[in-house]
C-alpha cells in the first residue's frame, strides 16, 4: 500500500520546477508589472512615449494643482493659453482653476 509520503513525490517535482521557475523570473516579472504600470489607464500617446519609463515626468504623486506646472513646462503654449484665459486649456475649469 502505498503512504501519503509516496503519493507526494511525484508532484513535489512539478511544484519544485514551479518554484524554481517564478523564483528566476521574479525580476522580469515585478518589472513588467510596477504599480505605476498596473494603474495606467491605457497606453502613453505617442508623443510622450520617450518619458513612458518616466513617470514623475508629467505625474505628480499627489495629482494636485502642481501637475498643471509639470504640462506648461513643456507645453508653452497650453502655458500662455492657461495664463490668458484663451483657448482649449485657458478656458477649462480644471486647468485654468
Amino acid at each position: 500500500m502505498e503512504t501519503d509520503l509516496e503519493k507526494l513525490r511525484p508532484r513535489s517535482g512539478r511544484y519544485l520546477l514551479v518554484t524554481l521557475l517564478l523564483l528566476l523570473n521574479a525580476p522580469m516579472i515585478s518589472y513588467a508589472f510596477t504599480l505605476e504600470s498596473l494603474l495606467m489607464p491605457g497606453p502613453v500617446a505617442e508623443s510622450h512615449a520617450e518619458y513612458e519609463d518616466d513617470c514623475a515626468q508629467c505625474h505628480t504623486e499627489t495629482e494636485d494643482q502642481s501637475q498643471n506646472a509639470l504640462c506648461v513646462g513643456c507645453h508653452v503654449a497650453v502655458g500662455n493659453d492657461v495664463t490668458m484665459g484663451e483657448g482649449l486649456h485657458g478656458r477649462h475649469p480644471d486647468v485654468a482653476g
